[in-house]
């Protein structure tokens, strides 16, 4: 039988992919995050074209099954990490409340000129320049998150030391001496992502991702932060307060 045959039930090859691996995913004979077989096992398993699979390999993830993540392969969908807007709750605490193992990579760490709206929101004159801190944040081993934060370098003078020391942006917060900062706003919004933030991501392009700026200020409101992070949309339900579910 080839690729575009019809099985018995005159049901396309593809559909009855999709129908015996949701079968295997939802009965958990396959467990959550767990890394399916390569394309090409999967095409001598069922015998068919590569079309063919990835035509079933897409529904599956549209049907919210599997996630792609590009250069590592195709997994079982473990669920959304629960992520809290908080003053006062971390990243890694938001993850460890949930068993999970927060993880975070360096991507680079600049002093540059910024741009005009980063000047803006922290208050800098045109000859003032950030510390640019990107990062991959990630829940066990998958990334759910890339950020970009901008930092005043006047008064972060020691951030690269502190933050390779401490691994912890609220205590290189109080390593400079900003022991009571304040969130002072966080915006969301959600779009398609770029193909470099898809790329970071580990994800398609054709997933959405949600968008969250930051600004944080010392207790005697000098602005000491402005962040964005692009979040994978479909690995992370953000909430403000309690979470009711």
């Amino acid at each position: 039988m080839t690729s575009s045959q019809s099985g018995r039930t005159g049901q396309p090859l593809w559909g009855q992919i999709v129908d015996e691996l949701a079968l295997e995913i939802i009965d958990q004979q396959i467990a959550p995050g767990t890394k399916l077989p390569t394309e090409a096992d999967l095409m001598v398993r069922f015998g068919v074209s590569r079309f063919t699979l990835r035509r079933a390999m897409g529904v599956l993830e549209e049907r919210g099954l599997v996630r792609v993540e590009q250069g590592r392969g195709t997994f079982v969908h473990d669920g959304a990490v629960h992520y809290r807007i908080s003053q006062h709750i971390s990243f890694s605490e938001n993850l460890r409340e949930q068993g999970k193992e927060p993880k975070l990579r360096d991507i680079a760490l600049d002093v540059i000129k910024p741009v005009k709206e980063v000047r803006a929101v922290l208050n800098l004159h045109s000859g003032d320049k950030v510390i640019c801190h990107t990062v991959l944040s990630f829940s066990d081993d998958t990334v759910i998150a890339f950020s970009m934060n901008y930092f005043p370098e006047a008064l972060f003078s020691d951030f690269a030391f502190h933050w390779r020391r401490l691994r912890s942006m609220i205590k290189t917060y109080e390593a400079h001496g900003f022991v009571d900062y304040q969130r002072l706003s966080t915006s969301f919004s959600a779009r398609m992502p770029t193909p470099d933030e898809a790329r970071q991501l580990r994800q398609p392009v054709s997933r959405p991702i949600i968008v969250t700026r930051k600004i944080d200020a010392s207790s005697d409101g000098r602005r000491i932060c402005y962040g964005e992070t692009q979040w994978s949309a479909d690995r992370v339900n953000m909430y403000v307060g309690e979470h009711l579910f």
